[in-house]
């Protein structure tokens, strides 16, 4: 079942994300995507698309059981070098998760960083 919750958030995402995103797996249930080209409020809105997206969907597993599903979202600009910026995202995403699951947070630094990101 595990499988098909990952195929079906990599469904998800590829219906959901603009053709010029990336997204790929960390590990585990974690991922990350780059969202090129936009500020910090765009990319907290395409995450937020993306959860609604992934909880309004039914995953049917093969003896008839059907699964509903939700995502935690961390956003961080990409401003920094590759560790901050992963520690920050998943600072948002600890925040998300502790505070009810289910939800996009923006991380507390990019709140003053309205800039686009590279």
């Amino acid at each position: 079942v595990g499988d098909l919750v990952l195929q079906s958030i990599a469904q998800q995402m590829r219906a959901h994300l603009r053709a010029c995103d990336y997204a790929g797996r960390l590990g585990g249930e974690e991922f990350a995507v780059l969202l090129p080209g936009t500020t910090a409020q765009e990319a907290t809105a395409i995450g937020e698309r993306l959860r609604h997206a992934l909880e309004q969907s039914r995953i049917h597993a093969g003896d008839g059981t059907i699964f509903q599903v939700t995502m935690s979202i961390g956003v961080a600009p990409l401003q920094g070098d590759a560790q901050a910026i992963l520690a920050q995202a998943d600072a948002a995403l600890y925040e998300a998760k502790n505070t009810g699951r289910n939800k996009v947070v923006l991380a507390q630094s990019a709140d003053a960083a309205p800039e686009k990101t590279p």
